[in-house]
C-alpha cells in the first residue's frame, strides 16, 4: 500500500492504448444515436428513403443496434400519417352530412365509394408526370373530396326530384344526367383551367403545389366518368329494383 502522496504511475493500473473515440456522444431516449446525414439531390425525400430501405433490406444490425429515420424523412412519415387520418375525417363528416341532407344511407354510400375508385386516375396522374405521393398531393385528394362529393349530391338529388315527380327511376337518371352534364362539365372544367398553370409549375415558388394540382386535375377527369358511369348503374340496380319489388308485392296483395 502506497504511503500517502506517493505517486503511482498509469501503467501500473491500466493498460494505455491510442485510439480513436467520438468527440461528443449523443444520445435519445435514453440511447446512444450516431447521426448519419445527406442531402439529396435529383430526388425527391420519400423516394430516398424508399431507396435506403432496399439497401438496408438484408443488412442485419449487430445485437442492440437499429435504424430510425430522422429529419425530412421523419417528417414526412408523420405528416403522411396525419393527412390519412384528416382525409379519412373528411370522408366521415361529408358522409354524415349526406346523410341528414338525403335522409338515406345507401344514397351518400354511392357517393362515397366513388371517391376511393377516382384512386385510379389519381395514379395515372401521378404515374405520367413522375411525380411521388407526398403531403402535398394528400392535400390535393382532399380537396377533390369535396369535389366529387359535390357532383355527386347535384346529380343524385336530381334524380330523387325527377321520380317523386312520377318519373320512372331509369327515365329519371338519363333525363339528370343529360341536364346535370353542363353545370358539372363547365364546374369541372374552370377548375381543371385553374390549376394548370400549377400543374406546369409556371412561376416561382409554384413547385410545392405541383403534386397537388396534378392530383385534382387526375382526380377530375377520371371522376367525370365515374359521375356519369358508376353513380347512375348503381343507383339503378340499387333503386329501381326496389320499385320492381315493390310493384310485385302490390300485384301479389
Amino acid at each position: 500500500m502506497a504511503s500517502s502522496g506517493a505517486k503511482i504511475p498509469l501503467n501500473a493500473v491500466a493498460e494505455v492504448v491510442k485510439s480513436t473515440g467520438p468527440i461528443q456522444i449523443d444520445r435519445k431516449d435514453q440511447d446512444r444515436v450516431i447521426k448519419v446525414t445527406a442531402n439529396v439531390a435529383g430526388l425527391s425525400v420519400g423516394d430516398a428513403t424508399t431507396t435506403l430501405n432496399k439497401k438496408l433490406e438484408n443488412y442485419t444490425f449487430p445485437p442492440g443496434y437499429k435504424l430510425n429515420y430522422g429529419g425530412q424523412s421523419q417528417m414526412l412519415s408523420e405528416n403522411m400519417q396525419q393527412m390519412t387520418i384528416i382525409l379519412l375525417f373528411a370522408l366521415f363528416l361529408g358522409y354524415a352530412v349526406m346523410v341528414i341532407y338525403f335522409e338515406d344511407f345507401i344514397k351518400p354510400l354511392i357517393i362515397i365509394i366513388r371517391i376511393p375508385l377516382s384512386l385510379a386516375g389519381i395514379s395515372f396522374a401521378l404515374y405520367i408526370t413522375g411525380t411521388p405521393l407526398s403531403v402535398t398531393a394528400l392535400i390535393g385528394i382532399i380537396m377533390l373530396t369535396g369535389m366529387e362529393i359535390n357532383n355527386g349530391v347535384l346529380l343524385i338529388s336530381f334524380i330523387d326530384e325527377l321520380r317523386e315527380q312520377g318519373m320512372e327511376t331509369v327515365k329519371a337518371i338519363k333525363e339528370a344526367a343529360f341536364v346535370r352534364l353542363r353545370p358539372i362539365l363547365i364546374t369541372d372544367i374552370n377548375s381543371l383551367f385553374g390549376l394548370i398553370p400549377l400543374a406546369f409549375a409556371f412561376g416561382d415558388g409554384t413547385e410545392m403545389l405541383k403534386p397537388m394540382a396534378i392530383v385534382v386535375i387526375g382526380g377530375l377527369l377520371f371522376g367525370l366518368l365515374l359521375v356519369f358511369i358508376f353513380i347512375p348503374v348503381v343507383y339503378m340496380i340499387i333503386y329501381d329494383r326496389k320499385t320492381v319489388n315493390n310493384n310485385l308485392t302490390s300485384v301479389t296483395k
